[in-house]
């Protein structure tokens, strides 16, 4: 990086290949970089939340393992963060297979969306929920907001609960800005959240929390709360569809707890406070189309 004066915490998360020697090889070359190891977690934010809270620095800029960035990330987004006096600074988020080189499969923030501009965190935190136009990966946060966060340290492993860690930070956040320095972020058929597992299901949870977060800062009746309803409400669509395409693979203990999950959260759904019927009935039309499709 052209910008020197960093930390590099890593977390051993579990691995089972060679990943510890590699770590320990940069540990003991330089001492800006320190690690810790633990059980693998299962879920990003277990690891997350251990390096935040062993960091000293004013900012925080998390990078998952399998992703990469320009030499001058650090200086153009920290530099960012400075002239804007934000307390998020999100970079361009260059999503990629496998390598680098070729055509990126997705670009964030989108082509229209103003990236010299520096909106409210409650402006933010609508165009990253359903019609997403700013990326949220690699963000860089400034350490202060994570006192507000009702989830940090408490070692919950649900799949997205980071997610919704970060909705919250930028709810709290009050100027967040934007850069083109770049993160790559790698898609692969491997991640865990391409895989359908059990914790596949667990969208559901990030989702209600999501809801009951929207609903504590924003008003009951708002287009914000509209918004976080109708995404609630297709992520428990797709979720029903992939349990109708994937059940026979799970045993009978992980098919009772994926059940449990779909009925305990459908069940703190109230339809019609959710969509008129007609956009439900188009809805239920477009899920049962694309079951039949996939299937």
């Amino acid at each position: 990086q052209t910008f020197l004066n960093w930390e590099c915490i890593i977390v051993n998360d579990g691995s089972t290949d060679n990943s510890l020697k590699i770590i320990e090889k940069y540990a003991n070359q330089d001492t800006r970089f320190s690690y810790f190891t633990i059980p693998n977690s299962g879920a990003p934010k277990v690891p997350r939340d251990l390096a935040i809270s062993k960091a000293k620095g004013e900012w925080i800029l998390p990078i998952d393992a399998d992703d990469k960035v320009d030499d001058n990330y650090i200086e153009k987004i920290l530099s960012r963060a400075k002239e804007t006096k934000a307390d998020i600074v999100f970079p361009c988020v260059k999503y990629f297979k496998n390598e680098l080189k070729g055509t990126h499969v997705h670009i964030l923030p989108i082509k229209s969306f103003d990236k010299d501009s520096v909106i409210a965190g409650k402006d933010a935190v609508v165009f990253t929920i359903f019609d997403v136009k700013i990326g949220t990966n690699g963000g860089l946060i400034n350490r202060s907001l994570w006192q507000f966060l009702s989830l940090f340290s408490t070692k919950v492993n649900f799949l997205r609960a980071d997610e919704c860690d970060m909705r919250e930070l930028l709810i709290n956040a009050n100027r967040v800005a934007f850069t083109d320095s770049v993160y790559y972020y790698r898609q692969h058929v491997d991640a865990v959240t391409k895989r359908t597992s059990v914790k596949s299901f667990e969208y559901l949870i990030a989702d209600s929390i999501l809801e009951k977060l929207f609903i504590d800062h924003f008003e009951e009746n708002s287009a914000q709360v509209k918004l976080i309803r109708k995404h609630r409400v297709l992520g428990i669509i797709s979720r029903k569809i992939l349990w109708l395409r994937t059940f026979h693979q799970f045993n009978s203990q992980e098919r009772k707890y994926i059940r449990n999950l779909m009925n305990e959260y459908s069940k703190e759904i109230k339809l019609k406070n959710y969509f008129d019927f007609s956009v439900l009935k188009k809805i239920s039309y477009f899920a049962i189309l694309q079951y039949k499709i996939s299937s």
